[in-house]
């Protein structure tokens, strides 16, 4: 057997101020429903400081991810009963992982792939600050600023990522659409205006249906990481359409997305 650590901190991280523990928790048996692995995992949290203690019959570098997001579970769990029992909203980020060898590494919550769909901050446009153009638009717009928090959370914290995908195409809706227009009349405006279509854009609308509703069924990698993609591309879309005074984007920089 081989034994992962995966650390990090209740925020805001101040021990002198801070002094958060749960401990004597119970180690839980769990069983990864993609790999199969079975494993026993215990969560210590000790003056602010998150543990969480992976005990695996085969350690895999690919195996990480879903780790992390499992240690990030776990570590939630255990600090939202301490906020429920205390009234507090406190935060936790699982930050670094010792491995079986005794290295460590920081762990990132990142996908740089998206960053590749993005054109509206490069600096292509003669005469323009691209990066400060989209800076004045999210200050402008504080609901545009909080449907792109919802995109990068999105990533952050790949649970929600249907749900928050969802809840940012449809904040753009709302901030395209004139006052009052209801749903039916609002999609085909933004759609029209981005160059996608309804079942591009549904792709990402439709899929949070279940979670928004409280069911919590598990939601393949797959379909999560090409929600999280549409998404950011309809988000970039959306920045060049403000960027341009509100102007349809043309067909020739800006394809149609289907399907």
């Amino acid at each position: 057997m081989q034994i992962v650590h995966f650390k990090g901190k209740v925020l805001p991280y101040d021990p002198a101020v801070l002094h958060i523990d749960v401990k004597d928790l119970p180690s839980l048996n769990w069983t990864d429903g993609q790999t199969g692995d079975s494993m026993t995992i215990t969560t210590k949290i000790d003056a602010s400081v998150v543990d969480i203690e992976f005990v695996v019959k085969n350690f895999d570098e690919k195996d990480i991810p879903a780790l992390m997001m499992k240690a990030w579970d776990l570590a939630r769990a255990a600090v939202d009963l301490w906020c429920l029992k205390a009234g507090w909203g406190l935060g936790v980020v699982i930050d670094s992982i010792v491995k079986p060898d005794g290295t460590s590494g920081t762990l990132l919550s990142k996908n740089e792939s998206l960053g590749a769909l993005v054109t509206a901050l490069d600096g292509s446009t003669p005469g323009i600050n691209n990066y400060d153009a989209c800076y004045r638009l999210l200050v402008k717009e504080p609901p545009l600023f909080m449907a792109l928090n919802d995109l990068i959370v999105s990533i952050t914290l790949p649970h929600v990522a249907t749900v928050n995908c969802a809840r940012a195409i449809e904040g753009l809706r709302v901030l395209m659409a004139p006052a009052a227009t209801d749903r039916k009349h609002a999609w085909p405006i933004l759609q029209g205006n981005l160059n996608i279509d309804r079942e591009y854009r549904e792709y990402v609308t439709d899929i949070s249906t279940g979670p928004r509703h409280g069911d919590r069924t598990f939601t393949p990698g797959t379909v999560v990481t090409e929600t999280v993609k549409r998404s950011w591309i309809i988000m970039n879309r959306f920045l060049e359409y403000r960027k341009r005074g509100n102007q349809a984007l043309p067909l020739a920089e800006f394809p149609l997305m289907t399907k």
